[in-house]
């Protein structure tokens, strides 16, 4: 007879199975997004965009899709001047990384929506600000050709506004990335979603997507 240790075992590891399969069924529909958010962005969306982009970090470092494989990412859009949206992004992301335990490896990304704008100099300043700890949270900044193409593919700004002038009009979206580097969820990053942000980037991190 198994102990009750041992079912319970077992019905966490059939847990992990079915969300495994539902995740995916779900991931290959394009349909696996986040109650708030309009479903226009398809799950075949990769990390590969990112690449693409050419992104260079707060320190001045290229970021590479080698360090972010086998992680589960969150990316948001900011700019470092912007008066309400971008502090509110940042507050509940900074909420729901406080929140995940030690054992999810991931990485955060902030990519800036105004490359003439957002400096070296002028995204640190804004990392100082909001007291950020910076040991898996990039910021991140491009060309203003490779910050159109971002902006074009995840549908962050609003009613088609310049990625050039300092005042944009962008959702409060975040998009989450599985260890497969397939885009599976996105998010609005509002008050209240931290805690459901953190549980669900466990729950990500603990699928193993790309079974042997």
């Amino acid at each position: 007879m198994l102990s009750t240790s041992g079912i319970s075992i077992i019905q966490k590891r059939l847990l992990v199975v079915m969300a495994s399969v539902l995740l995916l069924v779900l991931a290959s529909l394009g349909v696996y997004t986040v109650a708030g958010e309009r479903d226009n962005i398809s799950a075949l969306h990769s990390l590969e965009l990112l690449k693409k982009a050419r992104l260079t970090d707060q320190h001045g470092n290229k970021i590479r899709l080698k360090d972010l494989r086998d992680k589960v990412v969150l990316v948001n859009f900011f700019f470092t001047s912007c008066g309400g949206a971008c502090p509110m992004q940042t507050s509940v992301v900074k909420d729901a990384r406080s929140q995940l335990s030690a054992d999810v490896d991931a990485v955060f990304l902030s990519v800036s929506i105004a490359p003439m704008l957002d400096t070296k100099e002028t995204i640190n300043a804004f990392i100082e600000k909001h007291n950020i700890d910076q040991s898996n949270w990039l910021f991140a900044s491009t060309k203003v050709a490779e910050t159109k193409m971002l902006v074009e593919k995840f549908g962050v700004t609003v009613d088609g506004a310049t990625v050039v002038k300092d005042q944009i009009d962008h959702r409060n979206v975040g998009f989450l990335f599985g260890r497969n580097g397939n885009l599976m969820q996105q998010y609005q990053l509002v008050p209240g979603m931290s805690k459901r942000l953190a549980k669900e980037m466990k729950v990500l991190f603990d699928l193993d997507l790309n079974p042997a």
